[in-house]
């Protein structure tokens, strides 16, 4: 299966990343190979030779790969740091062809594997420095396939509730929630407030993982980040039971939280204050570089 590379980079960018080593500038590039078929991505690499570190980055449920816009500017600064950033839109999001019903914990998981499989076969990142970075339901999606694949994680307000709590931005009542499982039984079953039809296997899925579960087991360095509003989505037990499962490792982990209390779940500012946006998205872009600068 070949990659598809956009007409801005192709010429200066092919033979670098096939060759597996980095070129001397930004690579960008419209998709890279996955076991489904092409993963819509973004690839930022550094100056410099092979064997440079790398991050993978996960959007959120209904996002995309810019991430609110923190991905652009995660990956310039990560870059500056000698870091290489692949940013991918999972199924049925932004500039993805499969249709939305094939977007499930899987299919999530199968995706960050092909992207780290992507920067350490093609782009010649070194295998023992791979970071990942996710918000939201990528946040879920990274803490469960969390391994020693990774040195570094970074979740960004993770959907980190057990089993059915993970869909507490959909409906807040857990009646609501296996109401919805029960309905999917029929195949489908359309989410609520989002209008998105997921399949029996996403709900099913969805019923059986355990974020917290792989938190607790991870060994590499850890970054953990609630903002002020996530108690809008999340309730504050899974607040609490996902910072509770960071620090049970016994390990040393970057707890954010107190620091975002201003913050949207995006880590973004209000729409109305454009001050104050710049300036959270200043502090936790800064903060997440920092992390993976110092631990990768």
């Amino acid at each position: 299966m070949t990659h598809k590379i956009s007409a801005a980079a192709a010429a200066l960018a092919l033979v670098f990343c096939l060759a597996g080593c980095a070129p001397k500038a930004e690579t960008q590039i419209s998709s890279i190979p996955g076991e489904r078929g092409e993963i819509p991505a973004t690839l930022t690499v550094p100056e410099g030779e092979s064997d440079f570190p790398a991050v993978v980055l996960c959007h959120g449920f209904t996002g995309e790969r810019g991430l609110d816009g923190h991905a652009e500017v995660l990956a310039k600064d990560l870059a500056d740091n000698g870091i290489a950033t692949l940013s991918i839109e999972f199924a049925g999001h932004g500039d993805s062809t499969e249709p939305f019903t094939a977007y499930t914990p899987s299919s999530m998981e199968s995706d960050i594997r092909s992207a780290v499989r992507y920067l350490v076969e093609d782009c010649g990142a070194d295998p023992d420095r791979i970071g990942i970075l996710g918000h939201s339901m990528g946040g879920r999606a990274a803490a469960l396939a969390l391994d020693d694949t990774f040195r570094a994680a970074a979740l960004w307000a993770p959907a980190a509730g057990k089993g059915l709590d993970g869909l507490e931005f959909i409906d807040h009542d857990p009646a609501v929630r296996q109401a919805l499982f029960d309905a999917s039984e029929a195949g489908t079953v359309v989410l609520p407030r989002y209008e998105l039809t997921v399949t029996r296997q996403f709900m099913e899925e969805m019923a059986d993982s355990d974020p917290c579960e792989s938190i607790k087991n991870y060994t590499g360095a850890l970054l953990v980040v609630f903002s002020g509003a996530d108690v809008e989505l999340f309730s504050q037990q899974t607040i609490d039971r996902t910072l509770d499962a960071a620090r049970s490792r016994g390990l040393p982990f970057t707890d954010l939280t107190p620091e975002f209390g201003d913050a949207t779940h995006n880590l973004t500012g209000p729409s109305d204050d454009t001050d104050a946006d710049k300036a959270i998205r200043s502090r936790i872009d800064s903060a997440t570089v920092a992390f993976f600068a110092e631990n990768l």
